[in-house]
């Protein structure tokens, strides 16, 4: 009979659950006009991702110190070589970043050719694919090429264009994302005169 062993404290049990819950939520939300909810969500993900990612790199490494462990006790005791154990290792990024594909997808998938601030959000959904690549490239793969490489390829050529029409050269004439950000909280603020 197989024995289940958790090589994970219960915080940090609790932390991987709280972080999968809170990308699961945030797919709900990606698609809901307002700018800056979708700026503040995307950067949420962002950060899920990584978190999420990191802690299950740090249960890998603790199962194969367990294993090792287990090994070790197995070669000096018989009643080691009886025990079988399993370490409990269920995926918990992949299935994240499945669910919040559907949300992520048409976010990616927009245009430059369309209103400036729409560009900040791009920017934003760009920065989670980064994460995404970074934690998990071969699980993205085939959704990148099919959902988001054609429009990207178009907008990145679009830009070049934009950047060769415009000769931005000098470091004050580059559009940065932090640049972007504010703009659009400004775009999209209240003003005194409405707030009174």
């Amino acid at each position: 009979m197989n024995r289940y062993v958790n090589v994970e404290t219960a915080e940090v049990q609790e932390q991987a659950t709280l972080l999968a819950e809170v990308l699961q939520r945030c797919i709900h939300f990606l698609t809901w006009p307002r700018l800056r909810l979708q700026l503040v969500l995307l950067d949420t993900v962002g950060v899920a991702i990584r978190a999420l990612h990191a802690l299950d790199e740090r249960r890998a490494v603790a199962i194969a110190a367990a294993e090792a462990d287990l090994a070790e006790e197995r070669r000096h005791s018989a009643a080691a070589r009886r025990r079988d154990v399993e370490f409990q290792d269920d995926p918990r990024l992949l299935p994240a970043i499945h669910g919040i594909w559907p949300g992520l997808a048409p976010l990616l998938r927009a245009s430059l050719d369309e209103e400036p601030l729409t560009r900040v959000v791009y920017s934003a959904a760009l920065r989670v694919l980064s994460a995404l690549v970074e934690c998990a490239s071969s699980f993205i793969r085939q959704r990148f090429q099919t959902d988001v490489w054609p429009v990207l390829r178009h907008n990145l050529r679009m830009a070049s264009r934009w950047a060769r029409a415009t000769h931005a050269t000098t470091a004050t004439d580059i559009d940065t994302d932090a640049a972007r950000s504010r703009a659009c909280l400004l775009y999209t603020s209240p003003s005194p005169r409405d707030r009174g």
